[in-house]
């Protein structure tokens, strides 16, 4: 499986759920495009554990 990860909704999460990837959005508030949402870089290793 391929993760997209990133911080803009414009560049980064929309055109990677156009190609029909899972997508991790990076900010304060929560993203209505991507699958998940995280508040801080720093998170991202514990969430991708618990997702396994």
């Amino acid at each position: 499986m391929c993760i997209s990860v990133g911080d803009q909704e414009e560049t980064d999460i929309i055109p990677a759920k156009l190609l029909g990837m899972k997508t991790i959005f990076i900010g304060e508030k929560k993203s209505n495009i991507s699958d998940y949402t995280i508040r801080d870089i720093f998170e991202l290793e514990e969430f991708v554990k618990d997702k396994k």
